[in-house]
Order: structure tokens, then C-alpha cells, then sequence
């Protein structure tokens, strides 16, 4: 089996969801520091080996 997907990419999406959820956007600044200045579009595929 192989499964495929679309990672979100949009520094505001994050955010969206951070504050949806309740969680202070600032305890993520590391992590987010990328998406602020622009991500491409992006995906990854895996192989389920062990399914």
C-alpha cells in the first residue's frame, strides 16, 4: 500500500488552527519561523511495509 498527502504549507492556516485550538502561536515561533517567510507547496508519499 501507498499513501500520499498534501502537508499544509500556508503560515495563516497554521495559525487559524493554533488559535482554534486554543494554543498561544508564540510556544511554536521556531517552528513557524519557515512557513512566515513563504513554503513552497509540498507532499510526501510512504510505502505501508509494516501494515
Amino acid at each position: 500500500m501507498v499513501a500520499g498527502g498534501q502537508r499544509p504549507h500556508r503560515h495563516a492556516d497554521y495559525l487559524a488552527t493554533l488559535t482554534t485550538r486554543g494554543e498561544d502561536p508564540q510556544v511554536y515561533e521556531g517552528g513557524l519561523a519557515a512557513f512566515a517567510h513563504g513554503m513552497p507547496p509540498h507532499g510526501g508519499f510512504a510505502i505501508g511495509l509494516e501494515r
